[in-house]
């Protein structure tokens, strides 16, 4: 009897030894799971209640996106909109300068960036999905000559001074003629395009080089002045625009679901239709036609 009970007493200590640590164990685990989740920045689904909003940065970008009346409106709000309607995610307007709102997504304080190019920076943080395009154009005062059609015109003319804002790319062949330009002290740079539109106004410049999606709205309000002309760029083509999506902010979930709401905007036409609004059917019609596919 004694040494048969003492393996059983032996036995039920060791029981009630582990099944303590395994309730500790499953705790552990279940708190490390927790914690792993909430450090992932993965916010709760857009379709389930308490999803967390997603906030997004717009900045001033002609008709893409602007303030009146105390609204944020534009073709980037609207597009917005109506991707908030399919997907059922909460989008929150932010306004924000251009250069900070970059900033403050490659830094993870925004969850969506919008109007933007694809570059290597963001693609480390985000993911990019295409829906439209911007093309430089050439804006030009009524005193310049009626031959500078192009780029390569515009370097053949000594006496005339472009206005160029920061961040402007043109591709790897004009960035570097740009750069000669503005070693020549033939360009000059701006903060924004309302400082550039000031100096074709006041003649401080002849020239600038505009997105066709900035300058529709200056000559529209009338800051560039009467005798204006625009010249397509024939050195350039139409560049793609896409959203970002922040992984830290953004679960997989819901950057799939932004992904195919945003893609059939696309693939109906609905995209395209809206920029034609702002923009007019010929321009839109051309720009989308020569462009890079956007869809995959």
């Amino acid at each position: 009897m004694i040494v048969a009970s003492a393996p059983r007493r032996a036995i039920d200590l060791a029981a009630h030894q582990v099944r303590p640590q395994s309730r500790m164990t499953r705790m552990l685990t279940l708190l490390l799971l927790l914690l792993t989740f909430s450090l992932s920045g993965a916010a709760a689904e857009c379709v389930k209640p308490g999803a967390k909003p997603i906030h997004v940065a717009l900045s001033d970008l002609g008709y893409g996106a602007y303030e009146a009346q105390g609204q944020i409106v534009g073709l980037l709000p609207d597009m917005l909109r109506e991707l908030e309607r399919r997907s059922g995610c909460t989008l929150v307007f932010e306004l924000r300068p251009r250069a900070r709102a970059v900033f403050e997504f490659l830094r993870g304080d925004l969850g969506l960036l919008v109007a933007a190019l694809q570059t290597a920076e963001r693609d480390q943080v985000g993911q990019f999905i295409p829906y439209g395009y911007t093309e430089m154009d050439l804006v030009l005062r009524d005193d310049v000559p009626p031959g500078i059609d192009s780029f390569a015109a515009l370097e053949r003319q000594a006496g005339l001074q472009i206005g160029v804002a920061h961040g402007i790319t043109l591709g790897p062949t004009l960035n570097a003629r740009l750069e000669q330009l503005l070693a020549d002290k033939r360009a000059e740079h701006s903060r924004d395009f309302h400082i550039i539109a000031s100096k074709l106004r006041m003649g401080r410049i002849h020239a600038a080089i505009i997105p066709f999606n900035i300058h529709a709205k200056l000559s529209a309000d009338g800051e560039l002045g009467a005798g204006i002309r625009i010249v397509d760029l024939p050195e350039v083509s139409p560049e793609v625009l896409g959203i970002y999506l922040h992984r830290g902010h953004i679960g997989a979930t819901d950057r799939a679901l932004l992904q195919r709401h945003l893609q059939d905007m696309v693939r109906e036409g609905w995209v395209q239709r809206l920029y034609a609004r702002y923009y007019g059917e010929a321009k839109i019609r051309s720009v989308f036609a020569r462009g890079a596919p956007l869809l995959p």
